[in-house]
């Protein structure tokens, strides 16, 4: 029988290291978007989770999961019947249906707090070591020029085009003059566009600091590294918060005379990190970029009021293009893409306030439960949520399979934090 438990254990850590890994190869990675090679990503992280969920109904589950996984059938299938002639189908029963109810089962029957945040744990391994090695490999390639590109793939990203790598870790895929530092490649690591390498590094780095429990510097600095050598504003808007956020922490834990020295250092901070996000924003409004992202505001709240319950149909871009047209008409500026480039905007446009509630409820009571403890653990999970939604606000990553494992880990950890006010799980 002992045998049998360590072997099941041992198999579900492989496999939810497999599941770390394919879901950040499934965010808009050069091998996700290749013309030649489909790896099919999307149903690897279908299949990896389903063989997790698996295994943890074969060993006997919780009869309350089992009434939560039947609440979230009943909403995603009224949803679902609600637009099922504007929405894409096929996306929202593998996001939602297969991938997310998943996650679910495989989530709520866990014990602890680190058997909770396991793949989180592995996902944020994978990261700070991508990050370590496309950094260096960018630093050589684009700053000393030691290394050369030595392979060369065909992907799909806004138009079909060839994009040069080394090593397979390092890809040449965005090259301008961002912020007036010369002509030259941004870090984008292995994905599309430095934004999305900008993103998953973050998403590494707010667990770091704040649901590890401890701080591991040299993760840390690999992954702030990474996000300032990808010149993205978003990455260092965000380095900006999650620090400040840490900050905050200090100021409510430490002494007297430590929360007077961080309270002086804040009023100099401040003004200059305000400096900071003006220059930012002023510089982004000099390009199209800026317009495209405040259209995409707009296209999202008008898609709401005309379509309030369920929006214009998930992840069917296609309703919207209209209506952005006639946006970026009044920008002066054509429209090349129908696609986001927020994910709150697209939630409500899209989803509309059913599917908006869906995305968020979780991560506002969490907030709520946080709030109303004294716990630092709790505090810590309050500081993530924050630096998660800013992301959620800004960056485009409704409809992918990192989204759907938040989602349910967010539903996880809520449902675990009401079960218990003595021992909050996270």
């Amino acid at each position: 029988m002992k045998v049998a438990v360590r072997s099941s254990i041992k198999i579900n850590s492989i496999l939810e290291s497999i599941l770390a890994l394919l879901l950040v190869l499934e965010c808009n990675t050069v091998y996700q978007r290749m013309i030649d090679v489909n790896l099919h990503m999307d149903w690897l992280c279908i299949f990896v989770a389903c063989l997790l969920a698996y295994n943890t109904l074969r060993k006997g589950v919780l009869r309350k999961s089992i009434r939560y996984v039947y609440i979230f059938i009943a909403i995603l299938v009224v949803y679902l019947v609600l637009s099922f002639y504007k929405s894409n189908v096929i996306s929202f029963v593998s996001l939602f249906c297969l991938f997310f109810l998943a996650m679910m089962i495989y989530l709520l029957n866990k014990e602890n707090e680190e058997q909770i945040l396991s793949i989180y744990r592995r996902f944020s391994g994978i990261v700070v070591y991508l990050t370590a090695i496309s950094t260096m490999i960018w630093f050589g390639s684009e700053i000393l020029h030691i290394f050369q590109p030595n392979m060369e793939i065909e992907i799909a990203w806004g138009n079909e085009h060839y994009v040069r790598g080394v090593l397979g870790l390092f890809f040449q895929c965005q090259r301008d003059t961002t912020f007036g530092l010369g002509d030259f490649y941004r870090n984008s690591g292995i994905f599309c566009e430095s934004p999305m390498f900008s993103l998953v590094a973050t998403f590494a780095l707010i667990y770091e600091l704040f649901l590890r429990g401890y701080y591991k510097k040299l993760r840390i600095a690999v992954l702030c590294i990474g996000i300032l050598s990808s010149i993205t504003s978003t990455g260092i808007i965000m380095l900006g918060v999650c620090f400040g956020l840490v900050y905050w922490k200090k100021i409510r834990t430490g002494k007297k005379w430590i929360k007077i020295l961080y309270v002086g250092g804040l009023i100099i901070l401040l003004p200059a990190a305000f400096m900071l996000l003006q220059s930012v924003l002023e510089m982004k409004s000099t390009t199209g970029s800026y317009s495209i992202r405040m259209a995409d505001y707009i296209i999202g709240f008008r898609a709401f009021l005309k379509h309030p319950l369920t929006g214009t149909g998930f992840n069917y871009l296609a309703n919207l293009l209209v209506e952005k047209e006639h946006i970026m008409a009044s920008f002066g500026m054509k429209v090349n893409d129908v696609g986001f480039s927020n994910s709150i905007a697209a939630v409500l446009g899209q989803g509309g306030v059913y599917l908006f509630i869906v995305y968020l409820l979780p991560f506002f009571k969490i907030m709520f439960l946080g709030v109303k403890t004294n716990k630092r653990s709790t505090k810590d999970v309050v500081a993530w949520v924050i630096s998660f939604l800013i992301l959620f606000c800004v960056t485009i990553f409704h409809a992918k399979y990192i989204m759907m494992y938040f989602l349910a880990f967010a539903y996880s950890s809520w449902i675990a934090m009401r079960k218990s006010s003595k021992n909050i799980v996270i």
